[in-house]
């Protein structure tokens, strides 16, 4: 690790922890502890591991230290390596630590101290009166600033309205979560015939439309992993192979709302490109259930066939809506996202088939990268 690099933790560290104290007395002391264990500036992936494990221990909460760890990875987070590298020198000099706790019991006795701040009947109206004469001072001169800035008013980016949002009809993502079509009860019918209903159901479902015996259920969150409900009356070993097959319908969710989501130009450019690409890749996913549907209309499709017809687009979906769950959960534009997409080629090293899909989707993704080359030269 370099010194600078160094510096920069320290010292956010130290704001953290509301100290006073300047990042040098500390620094110094690190790179000994370094030099002594002779670590290079580089991490690798089991050394960091190793020690975040070695903290978990040492935590009061250790789930909730893995959790917390796993949840900053998934996002990308830049240097997060350097912090648990620089939390383990830490741990493990037992004067920073000591100095680092009696910082926080000073913090915390000093804070403990200003909000322990009492008032008497008598001095409320008082207090009152001096607080409201503040605030408007604060507005009458936040007011005058803004009317006598000088130079053009500063241009700001309008919002675009997601129709998707208000008007949920226009989305190919479940609009609707219940069955339009009249049913009847599946408990009634013998398990024979189960299958063909649950196949026509599973078309549906995999084109984002809900069916009569499986059902989406209602999303927590804009980005959370669709899941559904199966009817309770269907035979076991037929729930068991629905079962296997729905988390096609869960990857095609998560890549459709993110290509309705992506779309939007205050996401970026090369998230628009990259929202471009997956939405190809979802037509060439529909032409795939449109043929099973061919299949299933001249009575040559059963389950077990279409658990082995959807294997290859399975994987293919599964690693195109994992780059768009960390895409979301890093929030990440322009060239956090080929930063991202560049990762995901290294971790699929050996896969010649999924690498060959990230590489597509990272050239799609950097065409705006490209463009603007081509301009400035």
């Amino acid at each position: 690790m370099s010194e600078f690099k160094l510096h920069h933790l320290v010292r956010e560290l130290l704001e953290l922890l509301r100290s006073k104290s300047t990042p040098e007395e500390y620094v110094e002391c690190l790179q000994k502890s370094i030099s002594a264990n002779k670590l290079g500036s580089s991490i690798s992936h089991i050394a960091i591991q190793s020690e975040v494990q070695n903290l978990a221990i040492k935590s009061l909460n250790q789930q909730a230290f893995l959790g917390k760890y796993e949840d900053l990875k998934q996002k990308n987070v830049d240097c997060l390596g350097s912090f648990v590298q620089l939390l383990h020198l830490i741990s493990q000099d037992v004067g920073v630590k000591d100095f680092l706790s009696r910082t926080v019991k000073s913090n915390t006795v000093s804070a403990e101290s200003c909000t322990k701040v009492m008032f008497t009947r008598d001095e409320l109206p008082q207090t009152k009166k001096a607080v409201t004469k503040k605030s408007i001072n604060i507005i009458d001169s936040n007011t005058s600033r803004l009317l006598n800035r000088s130079g053009p008013p500063m241009p700001s980016t309008p919002s675009v309205t997601s129709w998707v949002q208000r008007r949920p009809s226009m989305s190919w993502d479940f609009s609707t979560t219940s069955c339009l079509t009249v049913t009847t009860q599946i408990s009634s019918i013998p398990s024979t015939s189960q299958e063909s209903l649950l196949i026509e159901d599973l078309l549906n479902v995999l084109m984002g439309l809900p069916g009569c015996y499986i059902e989406p259920l209602e999303l927590k969150g804009p980005h959370d992993v669709r899941e559904f409900s199966i009817n309770e009356c269907v035979d076991p070993s037929l729930k068991e192979l629905v079962k296997q097959i729905l988390p096609l319908a869960s990857y095609y969710s998560i890549v459709q709302r993110f290509t309705e989501e992506k779309m939007r130009f205050e996401f970026g450019q090369v998230n628009n490109a990259l929202a471009e690409c997956m939405s190809a890749i979802i037509v060439e996913y529909t032409l795939f259930v449109t043929q099973l549907e061919t299949e299933s209309r001249s009575g040559n499709l059963n389950l077990h066939k279409m658990w082995y017809y959807i294997q290859s687009n399975m994987h293919s979906l599964s690693i195109v809506c994992d780059i768009a769950t960390r895409v979301n959960k890093s929030d990440a534009v322009g060239g956090k996202v080929l930063s991202l997409l560049h990762d995901q080629i290294s971790a699929y090293i050996g896969d010649y088939k999924a690498q060959d899909l990230c590489v597509h989707l990272m050239q799609a993704a950097s065409v705006p990268y490209e463009n603007v080359r081509d301009v400035d030269l």
